[in-house]
C-alpha cells in the first residue's frame, strides 16, 4: 500500500501537517472508487465510504462529517475549523500524535468549555489502513463495485493496476 507506507513515513520524519494532508487525500482517493460511474465524487461519497469503513475502527467519537470537516480545514487552509464546524455541522477535530496522549488534550478541550474532538494521528492512519482492507475485501463480492473499482482506478496517474491492492498488508 504505497500510499499508506507514504503517509507513515512522512509521519515517521516529523511532517505532521503534510501527514495529515496526505492522509486526507488518501481517504479522498479510495472513496472516490466508490462512486458510481459517470458522478463526479462528492461530499457525501467521502462520508459514506468513511462511515463505513474507517470509523468502526476509531478509537474516538468520530463521524465522517467531522472527518469530511476536518479534512477540508487541512487541506484548504491548513486549519482545524472549517465551514461545516463553524456551522455545527461538524464536530471539529484537533490532533495528537507519537507519546502525546489524547485524553489530555481531551480533558483541556472540555475544561475550556470547548466542542472539539481529539483525534491520534497514528489511529487515523491505522483506521484508515484497515478501512482500505476492508473495502478491498468487499470488492469480489459484488459486481457492481468490481466494475466500479476497475474503470475509476484505470485513470488514477502512474498505476497499471488498481493501487494499494498489489500489497494489502
Amino acid at each position: 500500500m504505497e500510499l499508506i507506507k507514504s503517509i507513515e513515513v512522512t509521519l515517521e520524519k516529523g511532517y505532521k501537517i503534510s501527514t495529515l494532508i496526505l492522509l486526507y487525500s488518501g481517504l479522498d482517493i479510495v472513496a472516490s472508487l466508490n462512486t458510481a460511474i459517470g458522478k463526479d465524487v462528492q461530499k457525501k461519497d467521502f462520508i459514506e465510504w468513511v462511515n463505513k469503513y474507517v470509523i468502526p475502527h476509531m478509537d474516538v467519537k468520530v463521524t465522517g462529517e467531522d472527518l469530511y470537516a476536518a479534512r477540508c480545514a487541512v487541506v484548504h487552509t491548513l486549519a482545524s475549523e472549517s465551514s461545516m464546524s463553524r456551522q455545527g455541522k461538524a464536530t471539529q477535530v484537533f490532533y495528537t500524535w507519537g507519546d502525546n496522549k489524547p485524553e489530555q488534550l481531551q480533558e483541556i478541550i472540555k475544561q475550556n468549555g470547548m466542542n472539539h474532538v481529539t483525534v491520534k494521528i497514528e489511529n487515523l492512519i491505522m483506521s484508515f489502513r484497515q478501512g482500505v482492507i476492508d473495502f478491498i475485501g468487499d470488492i469480489p463480492n459484488d459486481p457492481k463495485l468490481i466494475y466500479t473499482v476497475l474503470q475509476r482506478s484505470e485513470y488514477m496517474l502512474g498505476y497499471n493496476s488498481i493501487p494499494f491492492l498489489d500489497e494489502a498488508e
